[in-house]
């Protein structure tokens, strides 16, 4: 999961110094970034003036979306129940799923005529987060960091039992703990046999050169 520095709004709307926003990072799709003071946003779009001095508006519908999320985190009342479920959409299209969770729980608290709608955003973030923690694993896994993949699957069984992913999971730390017994076991053999190789040593030596007075 490398996270973007956390994107603050304007100073108006969070009660924050300007020194507080003076290190905010504004990501485009296009791959941009733009760091500096972010002077104001609107429905469609945020104003940033950069450390280079540059003042420049760019269309929300040309931010990354981790980026778009921290913007509309800044213009977002807690208890606006909406605006709450839209922000959990977005954080949990960036997987952030915890901040998603805690978005949802703000817009049930707000409205709980959402209890339902809640539950069932809830119900498929939970999903959708052990599935990548289980795809996070096998990538790990494959590019040779068991370690990492371990993390990942582990997360799956503490945090997400119940769900189907957690089954492949356990099957995949199975897998994971088979394949470092083996390695543990080979190497723990090749020690051995380098050990008798040298324990031998001098008894084959000795024997070369009784031979070779034999022959001679």
């Amino acid at each position: 999961m490398r996270l973007l520095p956390t994107l603050l709004a304007s100073g108006l709307l969070l009660g924050l110094s300007a020194d507080a926003l003076s290190q905010s990072t504004v990501k485009t799709k296009a791959g941009d970034v733009f760091q500096g003071t972010i002077l104001s946003t609107s429905d469609s779009k945020v104003t940033i003036r950069t450390t280079e001095g540059l003042q420049m508006s760019i269309p929300f519908a040309n931010l990354d979306p981790r980026s778009l999320y921290q913007v509309n985190l800044g213009r977002t009342a807690k208890d606006d129940p909406q605006g709450q479920m839209a922000l959990g959409d977005e954080a949990a299209a960036c997987g952030l799923w915890s901040d998603a969770k805690r978005h949802y729980e703000n817009a049930e608290a707000a409205d709980e005529s959402l209890t339902a709608q809640v539950d069932q955003k809830i119900a498929a973030l939970r999903v959708t987060a052990s599935e990548s923690l289980v795809a996070q694993a096998k990538d790990e896994d494959a590019h040779g960091r068991p370690d990492v993949a371990e993390k990942h699957l582990r997360l799956v069984l503490t945090n997400f039992s119940q769900e189907k992913a957690a089954d492949e999971a356990s099957e995949m730390l199975d897998g994971i703990h088979d394949k470092q017994a083996t390695q543990r076991r080979a190497k723990k053999a090749a020690e051995q046999t380098q050990e008798t190789r040298a324990a031998l040593a001098p008894a084959e030596k000795k024997y070369d050169e009784m031979r070779a007075r034999v022959k001679s």
